[in-house]
Parts: structure tokens; sequence; C-alpha cells
């Protein structure tokens, strides 16, 4: 019996698996087949084997994983059998009773008979997503227990940075077991640094060196592609403090994927309580579209394999992050957060409570040495922002000879972030499954 836990797909061509989560076509088959070469990025294919378990085709990650084919597991196999969740279907999709994840794949029945009875286990990667509320983690939960799949024999990947927290509150809630065998694994896992990592080994990448002699000429570098109300709450709060001429800010007149609503429209009269109104939606409206890079690729907007954002960054002082979620109580860590620290850039963060927390969790170091990061630990958004504004207004007060006392005592703190940003987190959650996968196996 081999000691090694298999990652097992349906089917595997000769460069690679394709992924389990639905049927294979020509597409998706052409892509592992090491023959042809499919052009279209409308196929998804298989990215967890790659991620995780092994760092490249030629390269293993870590001692213990193999690439396994279904018709090859028995009793006696430990296993995971993985299936890659798509933002682009709803959640509810894939845990829909009766013709959910494992039968729209069609999910071998030797495999779901060795999960519910053998040492293997389903892996669900959800990881570039953050949904974690408690209608979802009800959904995955029943949608388990009425396949008759043990909850603890699920490792559910997500975006989400405080999602045990915030599972432990949905079974609190709910009065469900908190037995390690009636609960689901669930691993916070953001997948967006893995891809940082990936554009920092790319023979192409430069590592930023962070100067201290020269004043920017931008305070301030925001990304908003997708119309969010923290955004444009943001945006009006710039306009407001008269600091839009001092930033770099992307924001078009519509959501590239809403565009039946312009600016103008979403933002509607300003926020009275955060002091914003009609005429500051009109000034910023009026400023659209910002551009940044003109970059229009979504793929290239996430990677950054392309490099071509880093003289933003040498140009402006402090990166804003306007994360996914703000009024949620799920923490996000997406790209927008790992750019900075690639790019050897201070930040404040737009985004849930605890976020900086999160990140601190995960080694890096934040910035409350030099302004208050006590927004961190407000939970009302309103009151949240208004002490984003008060810090930005504060900043926007520097002087040149500020900025550069700034940059030279904040040098060591970037640096530390560059290094942590180079470490793959990847590497830590598969430490994570070899420890569950193992552990099942010798009880």
């Amino acid at each position: 019996m081999s000691d090694n836990i298999k990652i097992v797909y349906s089917w595997i061509g000769p460069i690679g698996p394709v992924w389990n989560t639905e049927f294979p076509n020509l597409l998706s088959l052409s892509v592992v087949s090491g023959y042809a070469n499919a052009t279209t990025t409308r196929v998804d294919s298989d990215d967890i084997y790659l991620k995780i378990f092994k760092g490249g085709w030629e390269k293993t990650r870590k001692e213990g994983f193999r690439l396994g084919a279904v018709m090859d597991m028995s009793k006696e196999d430990m296993f995971v059998y993985p299936f890659s969740l798509s933002w682009r279907i709803p959640l509810e999709r894939y845990f829909q009773q009766g013709e959910g994840l494992l039968e729209f794949s069609h999910t071998p029945h030797h495999i779901i008979n060795l999960v519910r009875n053998g040492r293997g286990f389903f892996l669900t990667d959800q990881s570039l997503e953050a949904f974690v509320d408690y209608s979802q983690l009800h959904r995955i939960h029943s949608y388990f227990q009425t396949s008759g799949i043990p909850l603890n024999k699920v490792i559910h990947l997500t975006g989400c940075m405080n999602a045990n927290e915030v599972y432990r509150g949905f079974l609190r809630d709910n009065n469900l077991s908190t037995d390690p065998k009636d609960m689901i694994n669930i691993l916070s896992y953001p997948t967006h640094q893995t891809n940082m990592v990936r554009a920092i080994n790319n023979s192409k990448w430069v590592e930023p060196i962070y100067n201290t002699e020269t004043v920017p000429s931008k305070l301030f570098l925001t990304w908003n592609r997708r119309f969010r109300s923290h955004r444009i709450d943001l945006v009006l709060g710039l306009e407001k403090l008269n600091l839009v001429e001092r930033s770099y800010i992307s924001m078009g007149v519509v959501d590239p994927e809403q565009a039946h609503h312009n600016f103008a429209q979403v933002a509607g009269g300003g926020s009275p309580e955060l002091g914003t109104d009609g005429s500051h939606v009109v000034r910023f409206f009026n400023r659209l579209p910002l551009e940044v890079d003109h970059e229009k690729d979504l793929l290239s907007m996430c990677s950054e394999l392309k490099g071509t954002t880093g003289n933003f960054y040498k140009d402006s002082l402090i990166s804003i992050v306007t994360e996914t979620n703000y009024n949620q109580n799920e923490v996000t860590a997406t790209e927008k957060t790992f750019k900075p620290m690639m790019h050897k850039h201070p930040l404040i963060m737009v985004g849930s409570p605890k976020t900086l927390q999160a990140l601190k969790d995960m080694g890096y170091k934040t910035f409350g040495q030099w302004w208050s990061e006590q927004y961190d630990n407000i939970h009302d958004p309103t009151e949240r922002m208004k002490e984003i504004y008060r810090i930005i207004e504060e900043i926007g007060t520097w002087s040149n000879e500020k900025i550069l006392q700034f940059k030279k005592e904040v040098q060591p703190t970037v640096e530390h972030n560059y290094e942590i940003v180079k470490k793959d987190i990847a590497e830590t959650i598969a430490s994570q499954i070899d420890a569950l996968v193992r552990k099942h196996s010798e009880s």
C-alpha cells in the first residue's frame, strides 16, 4: 500500500488532468493533449493540481502527493478527488439536491463509495471567491448530507480569510454539532497570492527597488473596475477632500459587467452620512473614465504577468485597496491586496473588519506606526469609512519632507512584505490537506 496521497482525476491527458467538475469536451481535452492548442479563454480547466500539489508540470511541489486515475483507486488508497468551482456559476447550482456537483460531473460511483467508506476525500475549491455566508454553508452541508457523504470527508477551499470564524458562528447559531466528524474542513486559501508568486517567478519579473529619495507625483493609487458601494464612497471622498488629482484612480463611466447604469445613476446624491452630495457626484462623473494602465483583459488584471503596473506603484505613495467585500463579515484578500505587497507599496485597506488582522496572521506587517489602523476594528461600515476619510485627509497634508521621512521609515516594512508575498501559501494549504487526510486515515 502506497503512503502517497493521490490527487485523482477521471480524465488525464499527456500533460495533465482535465477538471472533474464537468464532463470533458473537445476543447478541454485539447488543453491537456500536448498535441492541440485551445486558444480560447472561455474553457475552464483544472489548476488545483498545478497550484497546490505541483509547482509546474515538471516540479513536484510537496512529497507525498502524486497524480492518480479513478480506475486505480481501492479502499486502501488515501486520495483527494478535487472539484474546481467556477465563479461564473452561482454556488447554489453546485449544491442543488439531485442535480448538483456529483451528478452534473458524473462522478464515478465507486469514487463516491470510497469517499463514504474508504480513505477518500472530496475537495471543493472556490478560493477565487469568499462565498461562505450562512445560506451558502447551509447549502453545502445539506447537499453532502443528503448525498450520504460524511461531512468530515469534505475539504472546502475558500478565499474568505476568516472562514473558520464564520463557520463556527454558523454552527453555533444553527445549534449544529461541533464534533469534528460532523463538520466540513474549511481552509482559507487566498489563491490570488499564488498568482502573484507565479508573476514574481516569471523570468521577466524584476524585483522593485523602493526609492526613498524621490517624492512621487501622486499620493494614492486605487484600482476600481467593478462598481461597489464602498468604492463609490471612497472616490467621492477623494473628490470631497480635493485629492482626486493627487491620485491614480481607475473607474469607468459604467460598470463593465452591468452597463445599464452609469456612475452618476449608481452614486445617486452621494452619502449624507459621509458628507458627500450631488455636487461631488457631478464633479467626479465629469472626470470619467479614469484609466491608469488601460488594461482591459480581466485575466491580465488579476495575474500581473505582464508587469505593466509597476511604474504606477513607483510614482505613488500609498495604495488604497478597495477589496471585494466591505459591508460583509467575510474577509477577502484578492489580487488588489497582494499587488501592493509585490510592488513594495504601503496600503490602506477599504475592506471588511479584521482584514488587516488577517494579513498579520499571514505574516505581513501593516502600517499602524504611521497612521491609526483602528478602522480595521470598526464594524459599522459608515463609521469605518469616516475613519478612512480622516486618514487620507491627514496624509493629504503631508509636506514633501514628511513624505520622504515616511518612505525612509517604511522601507523595512515593505521589504518584509515582499519577502512574505514571495512564499506561496499553496505550500501551507498542501500541508494542511496532507495532515487532514493522514489523520483521518490513522483514526
